[in-house]
């Protein structure tokens, strides 16, 4: 099969493993991350077929979120815009896949990395056996076949695989300290996986689950308070948002 441009295959096709970065043009530490893996030694000592995917190069060039639509809600859409076409050659790789792993930045700042995604019992499982510090996973609610992202298309063609979108830091800040997690984030997969030999055996991780208890609105004219980040403590009554200079508190 002729790979499409900005993919990188160890092994032979078809993949087992698929390991993504730059969904999202101006989150570059995990392209970062993934290139310099690819330049390592442990690339070499891959076992399994593992494919490694830049997913937006037009994006991360123009070091923007996107450049006509939004990547990582095209999935299942496929639109004729360049990221809906970007998302259509992404999907044809994926078919005998076991594993994805998908690398983001926050665009806001963050306390910790934290994993977003469906609570999918094979997801979970596997993100426990990772020796990494993540153990937050914000649970984004049920699969909206119109509006999907990379993991919960993945999962939805393949529910017994693994799909984990990792938020590795934000795009303000340290990029050194997101680039070093993203690596290992990736090292890690691929032990877990058995891409890079078998493991001894782990006791699981604990694992903490968040849901949206409270919702603010996604539109051009809400803004967060700008001290915030994820993970922080908040009272009820605290504003944490103003739309069209109208205050929103915290419940």
């Amino acid at each position: 099969m002729k790979l499409p441009s900005h993919t990188w295959l160890k092994g032979s096709w078809p993949p087992e493993v698929v390991i993504m970065a730059g969904v999202h043009g101006n989150e570059q530490a995990g392209v970062t991350a993934l290139k310099e893996f690819l330049e390592s030694p442990f690339a070499s000592q891959l076992k399994k077929n593992v494919l490694f995917i830049f997913a937006n190069p037009r994006a991360h060039e123009k070091n923007v979120r996107f450049t006509e639509t939004d990547l990582n809600r095209e999935f299942g859409v496929f639109s004729e815009s360049y990221e809906g076409k970007r998302a259509r050659e992404i999907a044809s790789m994926l078919g005998t896949a076991k594993v994805l792993i998908d690398l983001h930045q926050t665009q806001a700042p963050t306390q910790e990395p934290f994993v977003g995604s469906i609570k999918h019992p094979q997801s979970v499982a596997f993100l426990q056996r990772m020796q990494i510090p993540v153990s937050q996973f914000v649970v984004i609610g049920n699969i909206n076949p119109g509006n999907m992202s990379s993991d919960e298309y993945f999962i939805s063609v393949h529910p017994e695989s693994v799909a984990l979108t990792f938020e590795c830091g934000s795009i303000v800040g340290s990029q050194e300290k997101v680039v070093a997690l993203g690596k290992d984030i990736i090292i890690e997969a691929l032990h877990c996986s058995g891409a890079l030999g078998t493991i001894e055996k782990r006791k699981d991780r604990k694992i903490n689950f968040w849901t949206v208890k409270q919702s603010v609105p996604r539109a051009p004219q809400t803004q967060l308070v700008s001290e915030l980040k994820n993970f922080s403590t908040l009272k009820k009554g605290q504003i944490i948002a103003y739309e069209n200079g109208t205050e929103i508190r915290c419940l």
